[in-house]
């Protein structure tokens, strides 16, 4: 037991010489400061012109494809109302009837059956479901519309992170950097200090194995600089090649708003709690398309019919067509039922969605705070 408090005092004992072999080290180095500092290179300075996050931002949203791609496809929903709203296309026909023999006009001269004739015909859906179909797509584009703000605000936020992350590593890596200079001259006097015979080898090495670890922090900034670099310029729409940005002096934005305020903003104006109250909408309104579904759908037909003008009279036809829906047990109430539950999916969706956001608002207000 004795030889072991003996160990662990001796341990000590060296580790508070080490240390005030390294103060003293330091020491040496400010008083010979003046002249050895400035004869050493200055820390590496970043000579670019720094760009705002404000035009970070809008070249973002002028160039970033997802945004873009957003954008298209709301367009491209916005051509779908009028598409399924409309009535169907008409169907024209051309009729030949011969008589007594297969070839074209075949009694057309001598017998009132033989003719040719003209016809056009329009399938009528029942009045309303036009319309609903219209409605239905119209919240899908309401839908696509409130995407492109998730999306906007999705890549905006992803941009701020990396800029503000760039920003923090710039700062450190300065300051990392002068780090290096100075542990870069206590190892310089260490080694003086070892070659005189001032010093001990232990000191040399603690000082060496600093600026070790101090280079390879340095590093790891390096890497993850890149890395944000990278980040950015997939953000921006840049080319990997093009040269690397520099973030400007960031300054500090309270928090005013308390919790209540910033909920009652988000289910206002979060996208994504508006986009899910829209598939509701949607959901609504074919449900009432299933219902309409059991009334049947009309078809018009008229038909002119043309033999010899010199002997016979022209025919005029109208019919009308009505598909009735029989199958209601296996398609209109199966129909209705797959509608209502989608409107009950939408509404749990919404409810989710909310619950996610507020939990997600909860936990960022505590952090800023905290780190405030």
């Amino acid at each position: 037991m004795f030889s072991i408090a003996r160990r662990n005092f001796a341990v000590r004992l060296s580790r508070a010489a080490l240390s005030r072999s390294i103060s003293v080290l330091l020491f040496i180095v400010a008083l010979v400061g003046a002249g050895i500092a400035f004869a050493q290179e200055p820390a590496s300075s970043h000579t670019e012109v720094a760009t705002s996050l404000a035009d970070l931002l809008a070249e973002a949203e002028k160039n970033n494809p997802q945004i873009e791609a957003a954008r298209h496809g709301w367009e491209a929903a916005k051509q779908v109302p009028t598409q399924v709203s409309t009535l169907p296309d008409p169907q024209f026909t051309i009729q030949h009837f011969s008589v007594g023999s297969p070839r074209p006009f075949a009694g057309y001269t001598n017998s009132e059956f033989a003719y040719i004739g003209l016809g056009v015909s329009q399938d009528i859906p029942y009045p309303g479901k036009l319309r609903l179909k219209g409605e239905i797509a119209k919240r899908d584009a309401d839908v696509s519309q409130q995407q492109i703000e998730s999306v906007r605000r999705s890549v905006l936020a992803e941009l701020k992170a990396a800029y503000f992350q760039l920003a923090y590593l710039s700062k450190t890596l300065a300051i990392l950097e002068q780090d290096g200079e100075l542990l870069k001259q206590v190892q310089q006097a260490a080694d003086a200090r070892y070659r005189s015979g001032m010093g001990t080898q232990q000191d040399l090495l603690q000082a060496q194995l600093q600026q070790t670890k101090l280079l390879r922090e340095i590093a790891m900034h390096h890497m993850e600089v890149g890395k944000l670099e990278a980040q950015l310029k997939q953000l921006l729409n840049r080319p990997q090649d093009s040269p690397d940005i520099e973030p400007a002096e960031l300054v500090e934005t309270p928090l005013a708003q308390t919790y209540a305020e910033l909920l009652a903003a988000a289910e206002a104006q979060n996208p994504e709690i508006a986009s899910a109250k829209k598939m509701i909408e949607k959901q609504s309104l074919q449900v009432d398309l299933a219902h309409k579904d059991f009334y049947p759908d009309f078809n018009v037909q008229y038909m002119w019919q043309r033999t010899d003008p010199t002997q016979f009279r022209a025919y005029y036809m109208l019919s009308v067509g009505v598909r009735v829906p029989i199958y209601r047990s296996r398609k209109q109430r199966p129909e209705v039922a797959q509608a209502e539950a989608e409107k009950l999916r939408a509404g749990s969706e919404l409810q989710a969605q909310s619950q996610q956001i507020a939990a997600e608002l909860r936990a960022q207000y505590v952090l800023v705070q905290q780190t405030s």
